[in-house]
């Protein structure tokens, strides 16, 4: 009987985790992507482009891998690891600032 009490706690805790890091991560790629669109912006392409954050295990995502993928305006989709260095650092930023303002961070230094 206490197994099965205990079992049922446990099985509460992990629904809540994984509620709580999906809440958390729509959170983060909804914003990242804002962002990344604000940065991106150009005259020939008003609307910048697209980044967003997939997990590799949808299940379990806390055990997985999250993937940042972004489309540069008038490029094909990359993941991070194929992007060159500006578009690396472009995207970096993105996610840097999509968590600052998720986090409410209210002020951050950037040095060199």
């Amino acid at each position: 009987k206490n197994f099965l009490i205990i079992g049922s706690k446990f099985d509460k805790i992990k629904m809540e985790r994984k509620k709580k890091f999906l809440n958390l991560f729509n959170d983060l790629s909804r914003e990242i992507n804002h962002v990344y669109k604000e940065i991106t912006k150009t005259s020939k392409n008003p609307f910048g482009g697209t980044a967003f954050l997939d997990l590799s295990n949808k299940e379990q995502p806390y055990f997985g891998k999250i993937f940042l993928s972004s489309v540069f305006p008038g490029k094909n989709i990359k993941e991070i690891t194929s992007l060159s260095g500006g578009e690396k650092t472009i995207t970096s930023l993105s996610l840097f600032l999509a968590f600052a303002q998720i986090l409410k961070i209210p002020i951050f230094f950037f040095d060199e």
